[in-house]
């Protein structure tokens, strides 16, 4: 059976229409944390800076998709920038008038109005938006939902060679191609190359990589015929043994991508185990509590 087709409307965001764009973000990516939503007065704020790029369909009497976007200038030989560098944090405190180039920061459509073309309405708004201010190009990072059901058997370029070769589908990858948009880079791919590489010219031996890496560590070594030991759940600290004050072995500038290299001696941690200034082993309360491992462990001794 067909789906009913509503009458859609698409227009620019006023300040009450913020509490809908909310919930309608939330319907689309209900998979995404918490953490990772947008509140309030973070679409103030970009209604605020450029209200002329903020855009919503409206079907049924209420919001159903919205799109955001901004002016950034952007140097052509940019090889890595994350969303939070480009956006101002989600702010647009980047926007600028003078640029070349429009950004596509967010685009959702509800899902009970998926497949209606709503999507392609948004990215047309963009579009007239982008010949209004004689912009050069227009840019968006976009998601591969599908690729969790193929992770560990191709990396995430191999798979989006599919996409847009038409031998997969992914939903949100074929709506950007619809609209026209060419793939020019596989962002979590370059970034693990990246790493990985950077860590081999160290000759580190032990690597900790951010939990969203894991499942493109393991595609890119899998692929090339590597191997990665992983565990559900690994947790590197040293709160069970005694360590110096502030403990740190190693520390980068914040919301910066970088690498952090540095030398781990393993008779220096014993040595903290008898004069470091926090022992929360040797200060535990085995009246009040006992900890019992649930496997059997194996020990082994450092010279």
């Amino acid at each position: 059976m067909a789906k009913r087709r509503p009458k859609i409307t698409i227009r620019r965001w006023r300040e009450e229409d913020i509490p809908g764009v909310i919930e309608c973000n939330k319907a689309a990516y209900a998979d995404y944390p918490p953490e990772f939503e947008y509140g309030e007065r973070l679409y103030d704020m970009q209604l605020a800076v450029f209200p002329q790029g903020q855009f919503l369909a409206i079907a049924d009497n209420k919001i159903v998709g919205f799109a955001t976007s901004l002016i950034i200038s952007l140097d052509d030989e940019t090889y890595w920038y994350t969303v939070d560098e480009i956006t101002g944090a989600g702010t647009f405190s980047t926007h600028n008038y003078l640029g070349d180039t429009l950004y596509g920061a967010d685009l959702a459509v509800h899902p009970d109005y998926q497949r209606l073309g709503i999507s392609g309405m948004l990215y047309e708004r963009r579009r007239k938006l982008m010949k209004r201010y004689n912009l050069r190009r227009m840019i968006a990072y976009g998601r591969i939902p599908g690729y969790r059901r193929y992770a560990g058997r191709m990396t995430a370029g191999q798979y989006v060679r599919k996409v847009v070769e038409g031998e997969l589908e992914d939903q949100a990858l074929n709506s950007h191609l619809k609209a026209g948009y060419k793939v020019k880079k596989v962002q979590m791919e370059d970034a693990v190359e990246f790493f990985v590489d950077t860590a081999s010219a160290s000759h580190c031996h032990f690597l900790l990589f951010p939990e969203y890496f894991t499942y493109q560590l393991i595609s890119c070594h899998a692929a090339s015929g590597g191997y990665v030991y992983t565990q559900d759940k690994l947790h590197i600290t040293p709160s069970d043994f005694p360590f110096p004050e502030k403990g740190i072995q190693g520390e980068a500038d914040p919301n910066v991508e970088s690498v952090v290299v540095s030398e781990l001696a393993l008779s220096a941690l014993a040595q903290q185990r008898h004069i470091a200034t926090v022992r929360p082993l040797h200060d535990r309360r085995p009246d009040l509590y006992q900890l019992q491992p649930m496997v059997d462990l194996e020990k082994i001794r450092v010279e």
